[in-house]
């Protein structure tokens, strides 16, 4: 902001009173004011002459925290301009001000004036001292002092236009930030909210993705490029914003990188130090992306599925529900990852989806930017296959890996909440086997393994009139590159209309479709799995209702539920997976080793690391001979590794494996050759003879 004339020539001691002479006579009135032989000191009047008073609203006329001020009314002054002299005034702080004649009359006492301008001043959106915006650039005036005591103005090009129309905060006055507002090259609109903690350094990532993100020009002097990082920190806009870390659900409206959708949005931005506008594109309207994409889904269970995942994902944390993930497994060239694009055209376009070729510290990025939403990832064979169950883990549970500052105190872990879909030829035990990993049931519950293929033309049912699977999924994948973001944009603003009633129905329709979809005495991960099917068929159907996806009622709920037969039929059984996984060990162990690690029970021959006996026993009424395993405790231990002993024996015995004593225990007590009395469990051959699946086998679902 420009400096008047002889503002910089006044005395530093705030309490004297400042002279300001204005009117189109000021100069000649100043002159003759400086040589008025009665005058007690040299200091120079403030000047607002012809020349100055034009340019009032750009000018600095006084110093902050003045407390006397006198203006003298020199010849002719318009009523606006005087109102801003005083209104400058009262920003300064200026307590006592009088309005004179050149002959030292007092014309009017602006002291009462000044209090009530200053107490109802205006919003505060003027620029910076000294820069000033023009429609072809951001400046700033610096003020030169001349060799003869002058001042002159040298105006510095610091970039493009550049606004700062907001501050921005979190809902604990932390996180600070400024939004920021430009024209492309092209003439495009763009609005970003920026961390004000990109500023702590010397700017260059700031500016990175200002000019990556169309702001034309930013000069390359060191001292230039300062004094945009000086101009966003010191402006302080009288807008305030309230801003969030990533995309998803806020206080009922839902954030996403260029728009926020639901009642009271505009008090709403999301915060991040990079602009990613294209995240969630749009393109073409919704009823092209229902008749071209939707359409085509009608009769094929896995493309109706996988729609109804990216419409789920919203839904997670208003019905209180965690995350997880599906996994499309089959052979190669089957459709899995036209699947997944088909899913990624309901929320953005070919940026959309992610590769599953990254670090797990990479995928924590993509995760936290894909929060409330769905996240899709395509072939898992990518991954470091020692990473891949953790990484499984990672993405459901919502939370990234913590780590220490320099200071060692904790950074803020990364958080979010999503559904994810997976492509790929090896499902996740496979992949982590390769790599000599274990996989636990809880990555199998938290990463759902489906069968792709339908047994018909691949992942399709229905090809809609193409002669192959191969063409209609090419013509697919064409059609998701032209129509693609706008369903999403649609659903959210159904959801977002009522959203106190949206979640009550949608809760209602969940507690309904999950009661009918989950098995008859299935365990409580299959009971955790079927919750989250029941999900994907709340979102098809209500999205169905709301005239999102131009399908017929039922449709998305006989999808998902073909698929849920599919995972069952491949599963094999309803019982949680660490039942399955012990019993089939438990017989893995017994074939291999029930001649080397088992002693005969008739022969003096002891194996090493003997686990109990064998014997043969003849059946006193058929004459039929069996054969019993006689485990000893700390062998049974060893078959068991990795599981729960006491639990496997209970499974055991249900399964009619294990024969109880009389006393109903799980072990029993017999005389042992060499070894005497001890207690040992009593396996039969029927463990030879049976599938190793829990006895609540899914046998209704096949």
């Amino acid at each position: 902001m420009k400096r008047a004339p002889y503002l910089k020539q006044q005395s530093l001691d705030r309490h004297l009173e400042v002279v300001i002479i204005a009117g189109n006579m000021a100069w000649e009135t100043a002159r003759t004011w400086r040589e008025h032989p009665d005058r007690e000191d040299n200091i120079p009047p403030v000047v607002l002459g012809p020349d100055e008073l034009p340019h009032l609203d750009s000018m600095h006329i006084i110093e902050e925290g003045t407390y006397y001020a006198c203006v003298v009314r020199a010849g002719e002054i318009s009523e606006k301009a005087l109102l801003q002299i005083a209104q400058k005034l009262a920003q300064a702080g200026v307590v006592m001000a009088r309005l004179l004649s050149p002959e030292g009359d007092l014309l009017e006492n602006w002291s009462r004036q000044l209090e009530q301008l200053y107490n109802e001043k205006p919003a505060n959106n003027a620029l910076p001292e000294g820069f000033r915006l023009t429609d072809d650039a951001l400046w700033y005036d610096k003020v030169v002092e001349r060799r003869d005591g002058e001042t002159e103005t040298q105006p510095q090009r610091i970039c493009s236009p550049l606004q700062v129309t907001a501050i921005c905060c979190d809902n604990h006055d932390s996180n600070f930030g400024r939004l920021l507002e430009w024209h492309t090259t092209t003439g495009q609109i763009r609005r970003w909210a920026m961390p004000m903690e990109m500023l702590s350094g010397s700017g260059e990532e700031l500016r990175r993705v200002l000019l990556a993100n169309g702001l034309t020009y930013i000069a390359t002097r060191p001292g230039q490029r300062a004094l945009l990082c000086d101009y966003i920190s010191r402006s302080v806009p009288e807008r305030r914003v309230i801003c969030v870390e990533r995309i998803g659900w806020h206080n009922g409206v839902y954030v996403l990188p260029d728009t926020v959708i639901g009642l009271g949005s505009d008090g709403v931005m999301l915060q991040s130090s990079q602009y990613r506008p294209t995240d969630f594109a749009r393109s073409g309207t919704l009823q092209e992306w229902q008749a071209q994409i939707a359409a085509l889904c009608t009769g094929n269970s896995r493309l109706i599925f996988a729609i109804c995942c990216a419409l789920a994902a919203p839904l997670l944390r208003l019905v209180g529900m965690d995350g997880g993930g599906f996994h499309l497994r089959g052979e190669s060239t089957d459709g899995k990852t036209t699947v997944m694009k088909v899913a990624a055209s309901v929320c953005g376009g070919p940026d959309y989806w992610h590769s599953w070729r990254a670090t797990g510290n990479a995928l924590e990025g993509t995760a936290s930017r894909h929060n409330d939403a769905l996240l899709p990832l395509d072939e898992l064979r990518e991954v470091d296959p020692h990473e891949a169950g953790m990484i499984a883990y990672m993405l459901a549970n919502g939370q990234g890996k913590g780590r220490a500052r320099t200071d060692g105190e904790v950074r803020q872990r990364k958080q979010w909440r999503l559904l994810f879909l997976s492509t790929g030829e090896l499902s996740l035990t496979e992949h982590a086997d390769r790599a000599g990993e274990r996989t636990y049931a809880g990555m199998d519950v938290r990463m759902v393994q489906i069968p792709s293929n339908t047994g018909n033309y691949g992942a399709f049912e229905e090809l809609h009139d193409f002669t192959s699977g191969q063409q209609f999924a090419d013509e697919l994948c064409e059609r998701v590159n032209h129509y693609h973001g706008t369903a999403l944009h649609a659903w959210l603003a159904s959801l977002t209309d009522d959203v106190e009633e949206t979640t009550a129905f949608a809760r209602e329709l969940l507690r309904r479709y999950r009661a009918a979809l989950t098995p008859e005495e299935a365990g409580n991960q299959v009971q955790r799995i079927a919750a989250r099917f029941a999900l994907l068929a709340v979102a098809g159907e209500m999205a169905t209702e709301y005239g999102i996806t131009g399908w017929r009622e039922g449709t998305a709920y006989a999808a998902v539920q073909n698929c849920l037969c599919a995972w069952l039929q491949e599963r094999g059984h309803t019982a949680n997976q660490e039942d399955a996984g012990v019993m089939a060990q438990i017989k893995r162990f017994i074939t291999a080793h029930q001649y080397s690690r088992f002693a005969s029970w008739d022969t003096p021959d002891r194996p090493q690391n003997m686990v109990g006996f064998r014997k043969v026993e003849k059946d006193p009424l058929t004459g039929e001979e069996h054969t019993l395993f006689l485990i000893l405790p700390e062998g049974w231990k060893e078959i068991c590794r990795g599981f729960n002993p006491g639990k496997a024996a209970k499974l055991c015995a249900e399964a009619g494996w294990l024969q109880r004593g009389n006393d109903g225990k799980l072990q029993i007590q017999l005389r042992l050759p060499d070894i005497g009395r001890a207690r040992v469990y009593r396996l039969t051959s029927a463990i030879f003879n049976v599938s190793s699946s829990p006895p609540d086998a899914a046998q209704e679902h096949e």
